[in-house]
């Protein structure tokens, strides 16, 4: 038995991912000299979830917004990540979807980082410690300046 968690910035790719998978599996199994019956099986579990990727017309429009709210210095274009998130359900059902980061992590921390190289604990590590204030303000405003850019007429 073998778990794989698969992560990729399009469905083609995971598609064609998955069915490598299966031919390599298959094909090693093949030259082990194994029947067709006792063949790998390659099964994904209902846990798997499709990649999270932000409508870029929303994402553009909401950058805006944040950089009105917060200014330039304060707002950041980030690259995509391998995360795996469930928020992507929405984007299957029509919905357009975008995810924004604020940063919790101690502006010394993020320094002291840049200088020796040596990354900040993401949050899902043990060693994470966000900064409560200004983090939450930052969270709470954000989604203020998102709601109120949805409600208004595009």
């Amino acid at each position: 038995r073998l778990e794989l968690t698969l992560r990729t910035f399009d469905d083609k790719v995971m598609t064609q991912i998955v069915a490598a998978i299966r031919r390599i599996c298959a094909g090693i199994a093949q030259a082990a000299g194994l029947p067709e019956d006792r063949l790998p099986v390659v099964t994904l579990t209902p846990e798997s979830v499709g990649v999270t990727s932000n409508d870029p017309a929303l994402a553009r429009r909401l950058s805006g917004r944040f950089i009105e709210w917060f200014g330039s210095e304060r707002t950041q274009r980030t690259e995509p990540i391998m995360g795996s998130e469930d928020f992507s359900e929405f984007s299957r059902q029509g919905v357009p979807i975008c995810m924004w980061w604020v940063g919790a992590t101690d502006p010394v921390k993020i320094a002291e980082s840049e200088r020796t190289g040596v990354p900040v604990p993401s949050n899902h590590s043990a060693t994470f410690a966000p900064v409560p204030e200004p983090t939450l303000k930052t969270c709470v405003t954000s989604m203020t300046a998102a709601v109120l850019e949805l409600l208004s007429k595009p």
